[in-house]
């Protein structure tokens, strides 16, 4: 069977066309996937800043054992456990894999 003219330039610029509009897809997935997981990351660097700032509270209290870092040091753990508080259990399940 031979294809007119017209047969041949719609399939010509169909199969690009449709290569063209799944690889946009599978890329836009990619991208969504990869912004996902950056702010799962940015979260998880947050909290670990934030135990970094509680030990560091710690070790000056014990260090200079004085009313003023105890204060420091319990400023810092109720930021943790704020910071905590505040992120969803499907967060910390996507986090945790």
């Amino acid at each position: 069977m031979q294809l007119k003219i017209w047969h041949k330039m719609i399939i010509g610029i169909a199969i690009p066309s449709i290569i063209a509009i799944v690889g946009s897809l599978l890329s836009y997935e990619y991208i969504n996937n990869v912004k996902n997981r950056q702010g799962l990351v940015q979260i998880a660097d947050d909290l670990k800043e934030q135990v970094l700032e509680v030990r560091r509270n710690e070790k000056n209290f014990l260090l200079h054992k004085d009313d003023e870092y105890y204060k420091y040091f319990q400023d810092a753990i109720a930021v943790l456990n704020n910071s905590l508080n505040n992120i969803s259990l499907k967060t910390m399940m996507e986090i945790a894999y």
